[in-house]
């Protein structure tokens, strides 16, 4: 299958699914990775704003905030790059250009060499914890030169055997399904 079909295919199926076994996917994932000692650990931490199907990341910041965790989002910045910004409760974010919520430039800006971990947003994963991003290449930039810990988010049922990758599409160190725990060997 090449990248298109699978996101095609996989979209297929988040259509599927109902908003209650979304819910209880969500619930079994945030679980999950708060028990990840690679996540407690973290201080510094991007997380992302979920958009349509994708995992609910809302409770990974609230709960990420209360632990004291210093928390970035990214903002997209010029052509295919983004940034992380430090995310602040007083500030509101707004839509970026994908209509997905983002910090604006009155965000502190943080560098990628003082995050300790990302959680890498996907279309799906596989076991090899290889990724099938959205195609816009805006993470596998980012993560080109950041050596810092990597985890992806999947729920169970759009779990890949094998995703296609080109040469410069990144693998994640960690994904992890409401049941499983991967580890990019």
């Amino acid at each position: 299958m090449t990248k298109e079909e699978m996101r095609q295919h996989i979209r297929e199926i988040e259509k599927g699914m109902t908003m209650e076994e979304r819910e209880q996917s969500d619930q079994a994932l945030w679980l999950n990775l708060f028990r990840l000692p690679e996540f407690k650990r973290a201080t510094r931490v991007l997380l992302f704003s979920s958009f349509g199907t994708e995992p609910d990341t809302s409770e990974i910041l609230r709960w990420s905030m209360a632990q004291g965790k210093t928390v970035a989002l990214p903002r997209m910045s010029g052509e295919g790059t983004m940034e992380a910004r430090k995310y602040d409760a007083h500030i509101p974010l707004i839509p970026g250009k994908y209509g997905i919520l983002e910090p604006g430039m009155n965000h502190e800006i943080l560098s990628k060499d003082n995050l300790d971990l990302i959680l890498v947003p996907a279309v799906c994963y596989d076991r090899k914890c290889g990724r099938l991003g959205h195609g816009a290449g805006y993470y596998d930039r980012y993560l080109a030169d950041f050596h810092g810990m990597t985890i992806g988010l999947c729920r169970e049922i759009l779990l890949q055997d094998e995703v296609p990758l080109a040469p410069h599409d990144i693998r994640v160190s960690i994904v992890i399904t409401e049941h499983e725990t991967f580890r990019r060997t």
